[in-house]
């Protein structure tokens, strides 16, 4: 069931408005300044209602402020598939119409809707993390970013909104996207409880791979990697691979997922291939990402035997590292390290990528150690309405820190606590 509102033109602290856009690429779509811009906040509640939209959600992708791969449509609709069949969702696509009546998609934000924040009954709209990607970067046309969060935080302050809470996790903390939500949450006076806050690995491309690693890794590390390739040629034949167009996408496929459930991870039931859910998934978003010349897939074989393997998705100027897997057989030679190397050569060879993002947790020793950048990301929670959510969201630095004294005192003394 979709639900429209329709908003006046946004209008700028400066009482212009700043509502136009030029020809965008691929649509060319004009639109020009105009006093009488709307812009409609359209709610879906299906993942069926997307996939008409899967065109315009392809070009506001292309033409978005910052890329986020996991929110196109040939991967987000193979995820809805797989992980959200019992979930509750908005779908919240944000479109400006100027004075002629052309319209034009300029903001998507998948919210996925729990009946309680932690432990809390407090009915929460948080936006879509799957996988534990930790990218949840919403669909924002370039130059719209102002009057999108306008029209998002309007909804959510409007009775049409179903929940008392607003989540917006995984964010980066410099950007175009939270620069927009920060100002239009202080111009509605709204205070965002600021969740987490963490720093992960990222790597920028400065076009010199080897002195990249020279600042990134110790000196006598890194002639230690270079032995254990020298020890590992001695076994045969060493290769590094890259999937190109005319390569079988079918057969890396199947050869990562085998190599991975090969391991520890399939030992243990975490393995892409353990879960029928998840193997589809992966299947499908592989595939419609090499359709897209979204994929860089990179191997390294001995004899031409593959032992590890490495999967990343592409939307220049920023790319996503997915996983790594390789053959415990032979991890005496760290072969998930020497790819990963090879990765970075890869990378930085690459002159349409600025970053590639490591999509880990803040303490993975790999990236950390091989990756020189940093990304400081963080989520927010909004309390849209007054009233006891708004009193919860207030709350919540002061119960945090009870909890962590809490914890620390237990600590100390752990037999009087007991």
């Amino acid at each position: 069931m979709a639900t429209t509102n329709d908003w006046p033109a946004f209008t700028s602290p400066r009482g212009k408005s700043d509502l136009f856009l030029q020809r965008s690429s691929p649509a060319e779509v004009p639109f020009l300044r105009s006093q009488s811009s709307k812009f409609s906040c359209q709610i879906l509640t299906a993942a069926s209602e997307l996939r008409p939209l899967a065109a315009e959600l392809g070009e506001l992708s292309a033409a978005a402020s910052e890329p986020n791969v996991f929110y196109e449509p040939w991967m987000l609709l193979p995820a809805l598939d797989s992980f959200a069949q019992s979930g509750s969702f908005r779908f919240v696509c944000i479109t400006a119409t100027d004075h002629r009546g052309a319209r034009l998609l300029c903001g998507f934000f998948p919210f996925e809707v729990t009946d309680r924040y932690a432990r809390a009954p407090l009915r929460t709209a948080r936006l879509w993390n799957y996988l534990s990607f930790q990218w949840c970067v919403p669909l924002v046309r370039k130059k719209f970013e102002g009057p999108v969060f306008q029209t998002l935080l309007r909804w959510s302050k409007s009775n049409d909104f179903p929940c008392d809470l607003l989540e917006l996790p995984s964010m980066p903390m410099e950007g175009p996207n939270s620069t927009a939500a920060i100002e239009e949450l202080n111009s509605a006076g709204l205070v965002p409880y600021v969740r987490t806050q963490f720093t992960r690995a990222l790597l920028e491309n400065i076009g010199d791979a080897e002195n990249m690693l020279r600042s990134a890794i110790p000196g006598h590390k890194l002639k230690d990697y270079r032995r254990l390739e020298r020890r590992l040629s001695d076994r045969g034949e060493v290769a590094y691979e890259e999937l190109d167009h005319s390569g079988d996408v079918d057969q890396w496929i199947e050869g990562f997922l085998a190599l991975e459930s090969a391991g520890w991870k399939g030992a243990a039931g975490s393995a892409i291939a353990c879960n029928p859910a998840s193997r589809t998934f992966f299947t499908r978003a592989t595939k419609s990402a090499f359709q897209q010349q979204q994929l860089m897939m990179l191997r390294l074989t001995l004899n031409g035997r593959p032992i590890a393997y490495k999967c990343n998705f592409l939307r220049p100027p920023g790319s996503f590292s997915f996983k790594i897997a390789y053959d415990e057989e032979y991890r005496a030679f760290s072969p998930g390290v020497l790819l990963e190397l090879e990765n970075i050569r890869v990378f930085q060879r690459r002159c349409d990528l600025q970053w590639m993002d490591s999509c880990a947790d803040p303490g993975h020793f790999m990236a950390n150690h091989l990756w020189k950048g940093r990304r400081s990301m963080q989520s927010w929670l909004v309390a849209p309405r007054s009233g006891l959510p708004e009193l919860a969201v207030a709350a919540m630095p002061l119960a945090k820190w009870a909890m962590r004294r809490v914890k620390s005192l237990i600590a100390i003394h752990p037999r009087r606590s007991a």
